[in-house]
């Protein structure tokens, strides 16, 4: 699709000056003019870029959750994608006037005019955490430099600081919506991303990633080729006591010894979705979301050290989700419990009971039990693809109750397509916890108004 031009530029217009309680008759109406849902979604996400502050102390999630409900779109049928994609616009428009500073029209005295002088300027400004800098160093490059060395570089620095997952998050999520909508419009996703991660200042984790910079940079051999299940349980096992370096060096020596690096994602994934079932369902969440995003980066890049940096990185920011503490991010662990460990109850209940027994999952998870049972309906011979169509839909129907119900359930439903078998039940145990029950939770208020509007175009 053209993400560039006068009508592009309208529509992006629009989305961003019409109040909220006008916007689904006005996006009602340009859809019954006959524009296509997906060049609504990619307006929807460069309206975003540009009213969303590029930090993660604001409120940024009707950014990075339009890959989400790109993702669960595509999977589910046309006219529940035409409802995830109006309320996409929905949630931007409830977060637009929340505490967000817009990013402002780049300085053009300060963009280098040649990609070396850009490359220098954005390194030095995230080197020096000076927001500024990176912005004026990105935006140079965009115009100058290649696209992919951008990008890597981009990603080599959203590895640095493990200490809150947005870091990770957002620059595979703009950078994966770019990749669906096209990168016509790319200067200003850049830029947003540069600030993001040029933001705050050095700290523990940081050191962390400047050895892991190290030893990626010396070689890591990521081509093993042996899955063995056992040794992924025991780098889970670990994960629970070690410390990020310690945690850091296994997965090294793992590698080194042969292991391959599906299994390695694997054991991340497994420890990350642990942390939602023992209570921490905020922490949990967030650093599953950040694995998943660090494996897509890592298919993405262009150079063997930075694949290695992502996936050394991944691993040592598993142990410090597990610190306890007081606020939503790391409440107090609730029980012990370890998920390749995790004992189905004593009888599998209906589909339909599973959810509405489950949806609480944003924070703290107070009762595990419905991944338990979530665990003997799958043992039962309950059918995957049954269970994640359903919960598709209820994460399209419930949008309104948090974008971490979108972006959770979307990263979980793309990994158990990659995972080992085993893994599969125990993640959408865990993603259960968080996709939002029928019963507890209120339907998006426009619900029935876009299956209509649906109705009406077609779909």
């Amino acid at each position: 699709m053209a993400c560039a031009g006068a009508p592009f530029e309208e529509l992006v217009r629009e989305i961003l000056d019409t109040p909220r309680d006008r916007i689904f008759e006005a996006m009602a109406a340009r859809l019954r003019a006959g524009l296509d849902p997906s060049t609504l979604l990619a307006a929807d996400f460069h309206a975003a870029v540009r009213a969303v502050t590029p930090s993660v102390d604001a409120v940024m999630h009707s950014l990075l959750v339009v890959n989400s409900v790109n993702l669960v779109g595509a999977a589910t049928d046309p006219r529940l994608r035409l409802v995830g994609v109006l309320w996409a616009i929905d949630n931007f428009k409830g977060e637009q006037g929340i505490r967000q500073t817009p990013l402002a029209a780049p300085d053009e005295a300060r963009v280098p005019a040649t990609a070396s002088a850009a490359r220098e300027l954005l390194r030095a400004g995230l080197d020096a955490f000076d927001p500024d800098d990176a912005d004026a160093g990105a935006a140079g490059m965009v115009r100058s430099a290649d696209r992919g060395e951008l990008v890597d570089l981009l990603l080599r620095y959203s590895a640095r600081d493990g200490s809150d997952a947005h870091r990770q998050i957002a620059p595979a999520q703009c950078f994966r919506a770019l990749d669906a909508f096209g990168w016509d419009c790319a200067e200003a996703v850049f830029r947003w991303v540069a600030r993001l991660l040029a933001e705050g200042s050095s700290n523990a984790s940081v050191s962390t990633f400047e050895s892991s910079v190290d030893l990626a940079s010396r070689g890591v051999d990521l081509g093993g080729t042996s899955y063995d299940l056992s040794w992924g349980r025991a780098l889970l096992a670990q994960s629970r006591t070690d410390s990020a370096l310690g945690m850091r060096d296994a997965v090294a020596a793992a590698l080194a010894d042969g292991l391959a690096r599906d299994a390695l994602w694997d054991a991340l994934l497994a420890a990350s979705a642990e942390v939602v079932l023992r209570g921490n369902g905020g922490s949990g969440l967030h650093r599953f979301d950040a694995t998943n995003a660090m494996r897509w980066a890592m298919s993405r890049a262009g150079t063997p050290e930075l694949r290695a940096l992502l996936l050394l990185q991944a691993a040592a920011f598993i142990p410090p989700t597990r610190v306890e503490g007081t606020s939503w991010r790391s409440p107090p662990p609730f029980r012990e419990l370890d998920i390749d460990a995790l004992a189905p109850s004593s009888g599998p209940a209906e589909l339909e009971r599973l959810f509405e027994a489950g949806g609480d999952g944003r924070a703290f998870v107070d009762d595990v039990a419905p991944a338990e049972t979530a665990l003997a309906w799958f043992g039962q011979g309950g059918s995957v693809c049954e269970y994640v169509t359903r919960a598709r839909q209820l994460v399209v129907r419930k949008g309104q109750v948090d974008a971490h119900f979108v972006k959770f359930p979307a990263a979980v439903f793309e990994e158990i397509e990659r995972v080992d078998p085993f893994w599969v039940p125990r993640l959408l145990a865990a993603e259960l916890l968080v996709n939002p029950s029928p019963v507890r939770h209120d339907d998006w208020p426009h619900y029935e108004r876009a299956l209509a509007l649906a109705a009406e175009l077609g779909l």
